[in-house]
């Protein structure tokens, strides 16, 4: 969802690195994070929101499945983070609209 890239490409070259190992070792990185996230979501959400969905992403990605968090939680969270930006949305169109022009 951050990257905007298939998870599996037959096309390219075999032995080359999938998507789940290259994205491991740049969602932990801020400025490279900034650099790999999908251009389609510019303005949607924070530069913090998505560093915050990109550090739980690389939980999932753990190598031990018991440091992984449950779906349950991963909803929830990503849940949380949607309504956090709407709601700062909704504070950002209330303040405008108070604005003279």
């Amino acid at each position: 969802m951050l990257i905007g890239k298939r998870v599996m490409n037959m096309s390219k070259p075999r032995g080359e690195p999938n998507l789940v190992e290259w994205a491991r070792l740049l969602l932990i990185h801020k400025k490279k994070l900034l650099r790999i996230l999908d251009p389609r979501m510019e303005g949607q959400y924070s530069t913090r929101t998505a560093r915050e969905v990109a550090c739980m992403a690389y939980q999932c990605l753990s190598y031990n499945p018991r440091e992984r968090p449950v779906m349950a939680l991963v909803v929830e969270i990503l849940e949380t983070f949607q309504t956090q930006e709407e709601s700062q949305e909704d504070a950002l169109s209330s303040e405008s609209e108070g604005v003279a022009v």
